[in-house]
């Protein structure tokens, strides 16, 4: 390996005790929430600084401001494992907003392989005329080049 992270929940305590090494990113694993009904999901955040850290754990109570603000400071992302709802609560209108929010989505392979088929699946079935439907149904712009590849 040429670099490392450590992406613990919601804290970078882990990674800045290897931080001065010169192969050593600040990354987190954060849980952010749906406004409307707190839906919880996971998403990862790369190459952060302490002070965009702090921003993010403000942040992170909305994932639509959660995803602006990683947009706006162009800082790396992905949704964790996108389809499993760490509060149960995770249903198909909040996967079809993950879909538009969130470019990368992350391949967990210590989940059930069912999972990572229905991952699969949604993936491969995605189409620019399937993301410009979900946006008009959401309200959501679709982000990154190309949206429906993941």
């Amino acid at each position: 390996m040429s670099a490392v992270t450590i992406t613990d929940h919601n804290t970078i305590s882990g990674v800045l005790e290897i931080a001065e090494r010169p192969d050593v990113f600040v990354s987190c694993e954060y849980a952010v929430y749906f406004p409307e009904d707190r839906c919880k999901v996971h998403v990862l955040a790369h190459d952060i600084t302490p002070a965009q850290h702090e921003q993010l754990i403000e942040a992170r109570q909305n994932i639509f401001e959660f995803t602006n603000y990683l947009n706006a400071n162009t800082i790396a992302h992905a949704c964790a494992h996108p389809l499993f709802g760490p509060n149960d609560r995770l249903n198909p209108a909040h996967i079809e907003q993950l879909v538009l929010l969130y470019k990368v989505w992350e391949w967990n392979g210590d989940v059930a392989p069912e999972m990572n088929q229905a991952m699969q699946a949604i993936v491969h079935g995605l189409s620019e005329d399937k993301l410009c439907a979900l946006s008009e149904r959401h309200g959501i712009a679709p982000q990154g080049v190309e949206p429906w590849r993941k």
